[in-house]
């Protein structure tokens, strides 16, 4: 009698267990189905992270027009690829590119370039018939001209009037010379005379009645805003050129926001 109440037992127990785990599985089979079909809904989840891009966007419309929140809600190689911009310019000019601010086809840039013969520069964008056109020379052209400024502003209007009469609807932009580091003027001390360079290329915009564009707010905004070279600026400072001439040109203006 006593191994027949064990064996009934152990029996119980064991039907107990297998119902316990039984209803175990089926809820926790029952939970993870629903969570998966939650999760195989891309369609719901893309449908709301688009919303969210709409209306950021559409906030832009109400935003005026230069102001960096708009400028950095639309990006400024959105920007300058939907007004038709470009950027013409030395090696300065190539850090726009190189640091992903702007895309290639807004930016032509050649190492070493002055306003001279820059031409070269300009024949390469004129089948796209630009609307605006951002001018960034001057550098090499100081070690060139050296002490001569006025001989480098009288280069510099003969590539303007060249440019004006290959595309006479472009608008003309120009950026003026950036500054460099004391430690530049050891290797190149005409460097130091950038400032009287610019000067001379203010007097020269208003004269054209050409707006230039004034960068050098963005470098004294560090402390040590320069590459080890002492004239090429630090990565940041090419986003915050970018923006600088949208903000200044209002090229942002000019783009339909839906």
């Amino acid at each position: 009698m006593k191994k027949i109440n064990i064996k009934t037992i152990c029996i119980i127990l064991l039907i107990f267990f297998i119902m316990i785990s039984s209803t175990f599985i089926f809820f926790y089979c029952h939970a993870s189905s629903e969570t998966k079909v939650n999760i195989s809904k891309p369609s719901v989840l893309s449908s709301i992270l688009n919303n969210l891009s709409q209306v950021k966007i559409s906030e832009a419309a109400e935003i005026p027009a230069g102001s960096i929140d708009k400028i950095s809600l639309l990006g400024a190689s959105k920007i300058f690829s939907e007004t038709n911009s470009y950027v013409l310019g030395d090696s300065l000019a190539e850090g726009l590119t190189a640091y992903n601010v702007l895309n290639d086809k807004n930016v032509v840039w050649t190492r070493g370039r002055r306003v001279d013969n820059m031409m070269s520069d300009l024949e390469k964008i004129i089948p796209n018939n630009p609307t605006n056109l951002l001018l960034q020379y001057g550098i090499n052209d100081v070690l060139v001209w050296q002490n001569n400024i006025d001989g480098f502003i009288k280069s510099y209007e003969k590539a303007i009037l060249n440019i004006q009469e290959k595309l006479p609807n472009a608008n003309l932009y120009i950026n003026l010379l950036t500054t460099t580091s004391e430690k530049s003027f050891t290797q190149k001390p005409a460097l130091e005379l950038i400032p009287e360079y610019n000067n001379k290329l203010i007097e020269l915009c208003n004269k054209l009645n050409i707006t230039y564009i004034d960068n050098i707010y963005i470098l004294k905004e560090k402390d040590n805003p320069y590459s080890p070279d002492g004239i090429h600026p630090k990565a940041y400072y090419f986003k915050e050129w970018a923006y600088n001439m949208i903000k200044t040109t209002n090229l942002d203006a000019n783009i339909i926001i839906n």
